[in-house]
C-alpha cells in the first residue's frame, strides 16, 4: 500500500512538472506575440506548403522579363487596336458617297434676257451632261427647270425660262443623253432664290442674277 501511494505521488508530480512547463511555453508565446516578435514557423508546416510537383508552376501567371510582359500586353490588346482601324466596308461607303456628292448637278446661270449658254457656263454644263449620262444609264430621268428674275412681265419671263431649259436639254442630247429621258419645266420668276427692292436699276440686275439660272435635278 505504501509503494502504491508513493507511484501514485510520483507520476503525479511528473504531471504537474509537465503543465508547469506547458505554461510556461503559452506565456513566453503571448509574450512574443505582444511584442510583434517572428514566430517561427513548424518545419513539418513549412515542408507542406512547399511540397507541390513542378509540372504545376506553369499554372502560376508570374512574368519575371520586361519584354515577355509587353508581349503579352500586345496580345491582350490585339482586338482593341483591331477596332481603332477603319472597316474596309465603311471605307468604300464613305468613298461611294464622296462620289455621289461631287456628281450633283450644278446651277447653270444666265445673263439679263438671254438663253444662250455663256463661257464661264461651259465648264458647268458639260459637267452636268456627264452626270446626266450616268444618272440615266441607272433608270432615272432628268428634269430641267428654267427661272427668271423678278424683271420685266410675267408672260416674257415664262417663255424665257422655257428656253433656258430647252437649251440646257440640247446640250444634255448633243453629249448623249436620249431627248426622251429629258424633260424641261418653265417656272418664270416665281421661284428666286433671293429678293431685292433695291431702286437702283444697275443694282438690282446684280443683285437678282442667282435667278436667272436653271436648276437641274432626277427622278
Amino acid at each position: 500500500m505504501k509503494r502504491f501511494f508513493i507511484a501514485v505521488c510520483i507520476i503525479a508530480a511528473f504531471c504537474f512538472s509537465g503543465c508547469g512547463k506547458k505554461k510556461d511555453s503559452s506565456k513566453e508565446l503571448a509574450e512574443n506575440v505582444a511584442q510583434n516578435k517572428v514566430i517561427p514557423i513548424y518545419q513539418a508546416e513549412e515542408d507542406k506548403f512547399f511540397d507541390f510537383d513542378e509540372n504545376e508552376v506553369q499554372d502560376f501567371a508570374f512574368v519575371d522579363d520586361e519584354g515577355e510582359a509587353a508581349d503579352n500586353l500586345v496580345v491582350e490588346n490585339k482586338e482593341e487596336k483591331f477596332d481603332d482601324e477603319w472597316d474596309e466596308d465603311e471605307l468604300t461607303l464613305a468613298w461611294e458617297d464622296e462620289i455621289e456628292q461631287d456628281e450633283e448637278f450644278k446651277v447653270v446661270n444666265f445673263d439679263l434676257n438671254r438663253n444662250e449658254i455663256r463661257d464661264d457656263q461651259r465648264p458647268v454644263v458639260a459637267q452636268n451632261v456627264k452626270v446626266a449620262k450616268d444618272v440615266v444609264e441607272s433608270g432615272k430621268d432628268i428634269v430641267v427647270a428654267g427661272h427668271c428674275c423678278q424683271l420685266g412681265p410675267p408672260s416674257f419671263n415664262m417663255s424665257l425660262s422655257e428656253k433656258r431649259a430647252k437649251t440646257i436639254r440640247d446640250e444634255m442630247v448633243k453629249g448623249g443623253v436620249p431627248e426622251g429621258k429629258v424633260k424641261i419645266i418653265g417656272c418664270g420668276s416665281e421661284c428666286p432664290v433671293v429678293l431685292s427692292d433695291n431702286s437702283d436699276k444697275e443694282e438690282k440686275i446684280k443683285e437678282l442674277a442667282p435667278n436667272r439660272r436653271a436648276d437641274i435635278s432626277s427622278s
